[in-house]
């Protein structure tokens, strides 16, 4: 992930979806399964969603965790929910069954059973192998007891920091413009919640961040809180001068996350922000030429099928990374992005390319492959459960109370919040890459993209003057 991320959160890109925390998950892994004849089907979470029939084992390994791996041998998914109680409504509806045969194998609901005992390992290894590839071997191990601390204590793996609701862009997919001025925390504040929490990373959003003067400020203050964590930002990028970036990279971020939904000035429309895109191609490559990790926050909406590629070809030439996260219409309940039946299989075709471009340069591209995977399965109506928000992941408002996620109600004030006490949500209404990512499971080939992004090669395009 980029450091956090799995997409980009609502509003102008200033939410928690893609960009926060390392963006990688703690799934269960690959594992070795009994041999043929098996009946697998696709489990998230505790929850079978896809049943398929008996079929033969086809590949497995032991990483502590247990999977069976098979081959359909017919292109049908049976859902195990019936009603439909998931986000898409006019996507989604009441059949007992989706025929698959449209999309691509690779595609099918991933046909896998995972049993609920997590590793240990998952998530660390993971999130060490993403978060400090290009840090020293001192700050790894840094990191590496961080990680062993985060999981011994059952912390938070990431909190989102929302510093304001208030935000320059106007998006039609996000409401934040549209609230009265609220009560926002004070520096000290935003420490003390990392302070309880004791997350492995932090990311800073809004509405748009740098709306608060002291935005800065507070980024300092919680890299320098007592302990190791990786910090990021969610930009719409408006506001990076050349001055202001500088500042930024100085106080020792890891991560700074800049949203792009279109390669070129329909970004500019998309925001409501004139100039926009012209601001973002100078900053980013700027940014990256002088060291910082800089990662794009994209949603794929019906909007823009077409330029989901060349976004991360984009970003290639920057030297950035690119988070893609599905859009959603909870922020403002707009449905108008989603995508309509006649659409879905260009959203597949697009999902195949970046899966190729992943495999190519894993370095540009940070969504873990399961994630791609899965969203058909999740476009075609199937719930997926299993999501680890309010007790792995937080949000919290610029009043300092928690949300499980950006999208659901707040639940307590950080002060009042037991995270290991919460129950478990079951929201099933987006599949967003905040938790898409997360809940990503662990495999092999998995630690070898990590593993290949440790050095990636320079693609900088010097900026222009």
């Amino acid at each position: 992930m980029k450091s956090p991320g799995a997409g980009e959160g609502p509003g102008a890109g200033e939410g928690p979806g893609a960009g926060e925390g390392p963006g990688v998950g703690d799934g269960p892994g690959v594992g070795d399964g009994p041999g043929a004849g098996v009946a697998p089907g696709v489990v998230v979470g505790s929850g079978r969603v896809a049943p398929l029939p008996p079929m033969p084992l086809v590949g497995s390994v032991d990483v502590g965790v247990t999977v069976v791996v098979a081959e359909p041998p017919h292109a049908d998914v049976h859902k195990a929910e019936t009603k439909i109680v998931v986000s898409g409504k006019r996507l989604r509806r009441d059949q007992p069954s989706v025929r698959m045969g449209a999309i691509s194998s690779k595609h099918r609901a991933q046909n896998a059973r995972f049993s609920r005992h997590e590793s240990a390992t998952a998530v660390p290894v993971v999130y060490i192998l993403r978060a400090v590839s290009k840090h020293t071997f001192a700050t790894k191990l840094r990191a590496v007891g961080a990680v062993i601390s985060n999981r011994i204590h059952d912390d938070p793996l990431n909190i989102t920091l929302e510093l304001t609701r208030r935000c320059n862009a106007r998006c039609d997919y996000c409401n934040h413009w549209q609230e009265q001025k609220q009560t926002e925390q004070d520096l000290a504040d935003y420490v003390a919640v990392v302070r309880r929490f004791r997350p492995f990373s932090v990311t800073i959003c809004g509405g748009e961040p740098f709306m608060r003067k002291d935005a800065l400020d507070i980024i300092r203050a919680v890299r320098a809180e007592p302990g190791w964590r990786y910090v990021s930002i969610i930009t719409n990028g408006w506001f990076l001068s050349e001055d202001r970036a500088q500042k930024l990279m100085d106080t020792g971020i890891d991560q700074i996350n800049v949203s792009l939904n279109f390669p070129d000035d329909r970004q500019d429309t998309d925001r409501k922000l004139p100039g926009l895109f012209k601001k973002i191609s100078h900053i980013v490559p700027w940014m990256t030429e002088r060291g910082a990790t800089v990662q794009l926050n994209s949603i794929i909406m019906n909007d823009n099928l077409e330029d989901v590629v060349p976004i991360a070809e984009l970003a290639d030439r920057w030297g950035a990374s690119v988070m893609y996260t599905l859009y959603s219409e909870l922020p403002a309940d707009n449905h108008g992005h989603l995508f309509p039946p006649d659409r879905q299989a260009k959203l597949f075709s697009v999902l195949d390319d970046l899966s190729a471009l992943k495999r190519r340069r894993p370095h540009v591209v940070a969504n873990a492959q399961w994630y791609f995977d899965m969203i058909p399965t999740y476009i075609s109506g199937t719930v997926i459960d299993g999501c680890t928000a309010g007790k792995k992941t937080l949000h919290i408002s610029p009043q300092g109370m928690v949300r499980p996620c950006a999208e659901l109600a707040p639940v307590a004030h950080y002060s009042e919040y037991d995270h290991r006490k919460a129950a478990p949500v079951s929201c099933t209404r987006c599949f967003q890459a905040c938790r898409g990512e997360v809940q990503a499971p662990l495999t092999v080939s998995r630690i070898v993209d990590m593993l290949r992004t440790a050095a990636p090669p320079s693609r900088v395009t010097p900026p222009t003057t």
